[in-house]
C-alpha cells in the first residue's frame, strides 16, 4: 500500500504510550524491517532522526511510527516525509501486543 507523502501530522499525547518493543524507536524498526535512517524523514530536516514519532493522515487509517528528530516531533501543522519513507502501524494489537 502506498502512502502519501503530505498531510502528515503529529499526534499529540503519545508520549505516555508504550509498545512490548521497549521503544518507538525500536518498533519502527521491527516493523519497518530497515534500519535506522541516519536522518529525520520529514523533508527538509536533515537533522538526526531521533526518536519514532506517531503520525497521522487523514486518508490513513490508524497511526503510523516515522524517524523524526525531536524539534519536527513538536511541529503543529501538517508536513510531508521524504520519498519512500516507511511508515509502520503504531497499533500494538497488530503489531507487537
Amino acid at each position: 500500500m502506498s502512502l502519501p507523502g503530505s498531510g502528515w501530522k503529529n499526534k499529540s499525547g503519545t508520549s505516555v504510550r508504550n509498545c512490548n518493543c521497549g521503544s518507538w524507536k525500536q518498533h519502527w524498526i521491527n516493523f519497518a524491517k530497515e534500519k535506522w535512517p541516519n536522518s529525520c524523514r520529514v523533508s527538509g530536516c536533515n537533522s538526526p532522526a531521533t526518536l519514532g514519532s506517531h503520525v497521522y493522515h487523514p486518508n490513513v487509517a490508524g497511526e503510523r511510527i516515522a524517524p523524526m528528530y525531536n524539534p519536527c516531533n513538536k511541529l503543529s501543522g501538517t508536513f510531508s516525509f521524504k520519498p519512500s519513507t516507511t511508515l509502520p502501524s503504531a497499533n500494538t494489537s497488530e503489531t507487537c501486543g
